[in-house]
């Protein structure tokens, strides 16, 4: 159903505001991509986000997922360290970007799989002329807690590449480039 009536800034204008430094001398420079779910046993609400970690405003930096938490939605305590950031294997296809958590929670599933995270992901710049943008395509990562995720295992992937669960060409099948 869509929205009804009028939205209304919070009291308080609650905000993470970019160019926090973390304990690795850089900062978050851009944020996009929000996924918001309420932990009800520690009572408490998860933000999970797209940031670009760079060096300095104006330097390009590495699209990583980070997690926030909150008791209120007021005050934010952002973790030093991203959830999930880019394959470091040279030959991973999201070497590149990690990005646009969307989060869901299973209380009944198996301890070590309680968190499933689809995610965006590249290796490269789309591979046609007149784009600017990369060639995406969509991962699952689970967690325990929320904290330490580890990309499904190559064995489980229908592709053989660990994390990877749909290819551009699956996504937008029978589209010329898969745009």
């Amino acid at each position: 159903l869509p929205a009804i009536g009028q939205f209304t800034r919070r009291s308080g204008n609650p905000e993470i505001v970019a160019g926090a430094a973390f304990t690795d001398g850089k900062l978050d420079v851009a944020f996009s991509d929000p996924d918001l779910r309420f932990d009800g046993v520690a009572n408490r609400f998860e933000l999970f986000y797209t940031a670009e970690h760079a060096t300095a405003f104006g330097v390009a930096g590495t699209q990583v997922i980070r997690r926030a938490t909150s008791p209120d939605r007021m005050t934010w305590t952002v973790d030093d360290a991203p959830v999930l950031g880019p394959s470091p294997a040279l030959d991973a296809w999201d070497r590149a970007t990690t990005e646009a958590p969307s989060i869901a929670f299973n209380p009944a599933a198996p301890a070590d799989r309680r968190y499933l995270m689809m995610y965006a992901g590249s290796s490269q710049a789309f591979p046609h002329a007149g784009y600017a943008f990369p060639e995406s395509r969509i991962g699952a990562a689970f967690s325990a807690d929320g904290v330490t995720w580890t990309r499904v295992s190559a064995a489980d992937s229908p592709h053989g590449q660990a994390g990877l669960v749909l290819t551009a060409q699956q996504i937008y099948p029978g589209v010329v480039g898969a745009i």
